[in-house]
């Protein structure tokens, strides 16, 4: 009976839980456990709004990736690229900062609670710049609503924020050879801001930087209007100051196109001087002649070389000399190198020079340069931008390039980089 009675009470507790049972049954939670349950259902707000954090995420990265601009190819560095090529290049930039811009816009609208979202304006208003700086110039209105709201109702901070976006984008125009377009775009900036603000002095200041900057007889005209117009004294002071510069210079290059007429009539253009009694020195070719038929032309060239020499080409007249248009960060310039020191050593006692126009903007390259390649002959460097405008100018598109200047000073071979020995040799032969 107590024996029937235990197995009943171990029955019951296995039953109940109360005592471990290894029996191949549900566990301790009964029958109805899941080891998986399912997640707490969620509400369809919650899906929606992950939804749109995804979708905003692709949208950003897509943005990302368009605003990438397009590289310029390591080539240009020693073999700078034509116009046409170069404003092929800055278009597709400035398309594809339009394009960025206009994803930006729709990001902030479409995607307006996602955490970039707040940064839409002021990235729109940024990639909108960069496409005007790039000649994209069909969205300056929206720049403008753009500033005004970023801004907000400060017009003092207002015209500050668009002065200093005129200048920025002007000087994001500066070249490497030349300003032209920069001075271009500045006065393109400065007309905008003389419709908005007739009253601003500060717009003036601008024309007449764009005066001091352009070509001579442009420029007159601008320092004209600059005295006609509602500018300050001192800005009026100065453009006539520059009107009286521009006037002598103007009388100079005009004595110089009646020598150049002299000489298509046969008149020798070694007029003489009565004032000093002796000839007057032949006309040197304008850049123009100079640019588009060089030989034969007679170069003016004056600079002062980085050991202190004081170089004048037309000081020169009796020796050959060579024209080296060379950079430190340009290689095969550096390998024609030890042909010019054994050309210099051998012909310099029989009348022979080499000057060196580097394109270094920096002097520590250049000096080091000149140090390790032991260059002996006067060499400056673009000091100020000179050399760079002077090869704009002259329409030299890549370096090394040579010029060579016969013993009368004429210049008489432009492709001198191509067998700088040989050309020498020839030169040095030549009556």
């Amino acid at each position: 009976m107590l024996k029937r009675r235990v197995i009943w009470l171990v029955a019951v507790a296995c039953a109940t839980g109360m005592a471990g049972c290894d029996f191949d049954t549900p566990s301790r939670a009964g029958k109805s456990y899941d080891p998986n349950p399912p997640k707490p259902p969620v509400s369809q707000a919650t899906v929606e709004l992950e939804d749109q954090l995804d979708r905003g995420n692709a949208a950003w990265e897509a943005l990302v990736a368009q605003a990438q601009p397009i590289e310029p190819p390591p080539s240009w560095t020693n073999s700078p690229p034509s116009d046409e090529v170069f404003a092929e290049w800055e278009t597709n930039n400035g398309q594809r900062a339009a394009k960025a811009a206009e994803m930006t816009r729709e990001f902030g609208k479409n995607f307006s609670e996602h955490p970039m979202a707040e940064k839409a304006p002021d990235l729109e208003l940024k990639f909108l710049r960069i496409a005007a700086e790039h000649g994209v110039t069909a969205h300056e209105e929206r720049i403008r609503e753009l500033e005004t709201l970023l801004v907000g109702d400060d017009p003092e901070k207002l015209f500050q924020y668009r002065l200093d976006g005129a200048m920025r984008a002007a000087f994001e125009k500066k070249g490497q050879k030349s300003n032209e377009r920069m001075v271009q775009e500045l006065e393109r900036q400065a007309r905008r801001l003389m419709e908005e603000y007739p009253s601003r002095m500060e717009v003036y200041d601008l024309l007449l930087a764009v005066a001091e900057n352009c070509e001579i007889r442009k420029g007159m005209e601008l320092l004209r209007e600059i005295q006609a117009s509602g500018a300050a004294e001192t800005t009026k002071t100065r453009a006539g100051e520059l009107l009286v510069q521009g006037g002598k210079a103007l009388a100079e290059l005009d004595d110089l196109e009646k020598q150049r007429e002299n000489a298509r009539a046969g008149v020798k253009t070694e007029l003489a001087d009565p004032a000093a009694g002796k000839p007057k020195a032949a006309a040197f070719a304008t850049m123009e002649e100079l640019r588009t038929a060089p030989l034969g032309k007679r170069m003016e060239l004056k600079f002062t070389a980085s050991d202190g020499r004081k170089i004048d080409l037309a000081e020169l007249k009796g020796k050959v000399v060579l024209i080296d248009f060379w950079a430190s960060w340009c290689g095969p310039c550096i390998e024609e190198l030890p042909q010019l020191r054994k050309a210099y050593a051998k012909h310099k006692e029989a009348g022979f020079e080499i000057l060196g126009l580097s394109l270094d903007s920096k002097k520590l390259p250049f000096q080091r340069t000149v140090g390790e390649e032991k260059i002996v002959w006067p060499a400056a460097y673009d000091e100020g931008g000179w050399i760079s405008k002077l090869t704009d100018n002259l329409g030299i598109e890549g370096i090394p390039a040579m010029w060579l200047v016969n013993r009368n000073g004429l210049i008489s071979n432009v492709t001198a980089h191509e067998d700088p020995t040989a050309a020498i040799e020839k030169a040095m032969q030549a009556e």
